[in-house]
């Protein structure tokens, strides 16, 4: 697929405009059930607020027929548009046989609801053990790394038009900015975050050979549900979009090889073990670039940056204070520079 030319403004954009004190509307789990069943998915029981710090999920009971999980977008996150394409890439990876979170049709024929002026999806409760930080064998990192293949095969058909880009570099682009920019670092560490992404962009330039695809955008194990004997179902496409294969396969290496939770990579001999057999089962699906394996280090620094301007932008709202309690200060972000540096420096 033709590449997008690069963009500085759109991720900085985003976060400016999402840093304005916009919370997502409170919806009343009581008038949402009501406008589901006349949306034609009856549901009874109580109500569960589910862990979500970007929009807000709720389960609900259905009896007999399990349960429902509702997905409420954050408001100016994405448009209609944007949420179709979404929900029009699961429908396709369904019909290519790959097990995915698939939004239900509502009574209107469209899988896409309002409620309070908020957009909702409805979807079936996924079962399933989440693996995160969960040992792996090399037959199950195999088959991920088929998975992907799977998935990006679908992907490769067509590009989204309303979906925010997934290039690393425009995604380290628009974080540093708006990070830097709006001081939202402290100033005695802005020189050092701008070095830092200029070093990623820079060594990000081979990433500009790589064709761009349709990428689930946040693909860990944390979102897996995985059965016996079944394998894993793909679930959350809140972050879709269009980038390079290495974006999905380097989370893929992130969870499996132990770089999680703080930045604390696992050795370089385990990285290149689970690099080695996600590109053996990835391969048996469509080809993947020599190179891919020595970008792994700069797509993490790039994707780092863009969480941090993600919370950033959502520090203002109680359940990011209470995750994040020290974000603000000069030690939590000195830290994190230096995990950003150490992820730059990766060797697979």
């Amino acid at each position: 697929m033709k590449r997008p030319p690069p963009d500085d403004g759109e991720w900085a954009s985003h976060w400016r405009r999402s840093a304005r004190p916009k919370r997502l509307q409170a919806v009343d789990p009581a008038i949402l059930r009501a406008h589901l069943r006349r949306a034609g998915l009856h549901c009874s029981g109580p109500c569960l607020e589910l862990h979500s710090l970007e929009n807000r999920v709720l389960g609900f009971g259905r009896g007999s027929a399990g349960a429902l999980v509702v997905k409420l977008y954050r408001p100016g996150s994405w448009d209609r548009f944007a949420i179709e394409e979404e929900h029009a890439f699961a429908s396709e990876l369904c019909r290519g046989g790959i097990a995915v979170a698939q939004p239900l049709a509502l009574a209107s024929g469209s899988t896409i609801g309002r409620c309070d002026g908020v957009w909702y999806a409805a979807f079936d409760w996924i079962e399933g053990d989440d693996r995160t930080n969960q040992t792996l064998d090399a037959a199950e990192i195999v088959g991920l790394g088929r998975l992907a293949g799977e998935l990006h095969r679908v992907g490769q058909v067509r590009l989204a038009r309303h979906r925010r880009s997934l290039l690393p570099g425009d995604q380290c682009r628009g974080g540093a900015s708006f990070l830097i920019d709006g001081n939202r670092v402290p100033s005695a560490l802005a020189d050092e975050l701008g070095r830092q992404s200029r070093a990623i962009l820079g060594a990000l330039e081979v990433t500009a050979r790589q064709p761009v695809l349709r990428l689930h955008g946040d693909l860990g194990l944390w979102n897996m549900r995985w059965r016996q004997r079944q394998g894993p179902t793909l679930i959350d496409f809140d972050d879709f979009g269009n980038g390079p294969a290495t974006q999905d396969l380097a989370l893929l290496v992130l969870g499996i090889a132990g770089v999680t939770g703080g930045g604390r990579p696992g050795t370089a001999a385990a990285r290149g073990q689970v690099a080695d057999l996600l590109a053996r089962g990835y391969r048996e699906i469509r080809p993947l670039e020599p190179v891919w394996k020595s970008t792994l280090g700069p797509v993490l620094a790039a994707r780092r940056i863009h969480v941090l301007a993600w919370i950033a932008s959502r520090w203002s709202e109680p359940s990011f204070r209470e995750k994040y309690p020290d974000f603000t200060s000069a030690q939590r972000w000195e830290r994190e520079l230096a995990d950003v540096r150490r992820y730059l420096d990766l060797q697979a």
